[in-house]
Formats: C-alpha cells, structure tokens, sequence
C-alpha cells in the first residue's frame, strides 16, 4: 500500500529513486523505504507486529540524513508514536476498510530542522568524494587518502546545496545501476 502510494506520486519521474531497506549513517540504521529526488526522505513501517522499542535508536540516524520521516503504522502504535515523534515526523495510520488497507494521516509530515551534512555525505563513496574534490580543484594527493581522510574535506570544500545535490544525484544513479542488476543496496 505504501509503494502503491508512491508509486503514483513518484512513477516515472526520472529523478527520484525509491528503494527499499536503505541504510544510513555507514549501516547502523536502514529505513524500510527511502525516497530520493530533490530531497531524502525516510518511511519506517511500523506493523501490528512490531514493537517500538529499537524506534529511538533508528530516529538518531534518521534524524541526521532525511529531510522528512514517515512512519507508517498500525492504529495500535499511534498513542505511543504521537508522544515520540518530534512535531516534523509525519505518521501514517493504516486503516481497514471494504477496499483493504488505507492510509490516513495521522500527524502531518514537517521538514527536519536540522540534518547533519556530514552524515548525509557518508551516503557517497569513496570515488564521489574525490571526484568531488578534484572537481573543486583539490590536489591529486586526494587520490590516495582513505574515505575517512575525505569526508571532512568534501563537507569543508564544497558548498552544502550543491554538495546535497551530488549526494541525491549520485545516489539515484546508484540505485538506478543497482536496480537493472537486480540488487538494491546503497
């Protein structure tokens, strides 16, 4: 239902990307469901099922790369996500109804007042970063640092909107290469 949802939002844009189980922050959280276009935004199922208690940890990492966060939950969550939530976060309640499963808002989604460029930047490889920074006119030496060396030289030598629009065309075409090959890691 929610790939329906996005579907018919995003289908056949060419520059937006949706993946699922997308990881963050070098892979301590992935969200169920990204979309990546002009920004990044995360939605985290929360089903009958599930409980909450890993939520907090998950909310760090996303706090620090999404623009917006959804969380997608069943009517059983939405008490305890209402007190949880930072006012930003947009919940999506699923509903039964005679057409199946529906999605209602719950609190209307907010745009994140304060994501982390450095945590956004761990989302490029290590090739971005120095094509990045030859591009900006770094030395060559740049060729042979580690990934660890280079990020905080790609966050300092690159203006923050166009640094974020690297990041979101880059991994966009990542994920467009992974996709026709089947796999969809990022």
């Amino acid at each position: 239902m929610l790939h329906v949802r996005l579907g018919e939002q995003h289908g056949g844009d060419p520059h937006t990307a949706v993946v699922d189980e997308f990881c963050v922050c070098r892979s301590r959280a992935r969200v169920d469901v990204a979309v990546i276009n002009g920004h990044l935004a995360g939605f985290e199922i929360k089903s009958d099922a599930d409980r909450l208690d890993r939520l907090p940890m998950q909310m760090r990492y996303y706090d620090r790369v999404f623009d917006e966060v959804t969380v997608v939950a069943a009517a059983r969550h939405l008490t305890a996500l209402t007190r949880r939530l930072p006012d930003w976060y947009g919940i999506l309640a699923t509903e039964s109804d005679s057409d199946g499963l529906t999605l209602r808002t719950h609190q209307k989604l907010g745009r994140n007042p304060d994501p982390c460029t450095s945590s956004r930047a761990q989302l490029l490889w290590r090739e971005d970063m120095v094509e990045l920074l030859l591009a900006a006119g770094a030395g060559a030496e740049v060729r042979r640092q580690p990934r660890r060396v280079l990020l905080p030289q790609v966050v300092e030598a690159i203006p923050e909107h166009e640094l974020l629009s690297e990041i979101r065309r880059r991994v966009r075409l990542r994920l467009r290469v992974n996709a026709s090959s089947g796999s969809t890691a990022a």
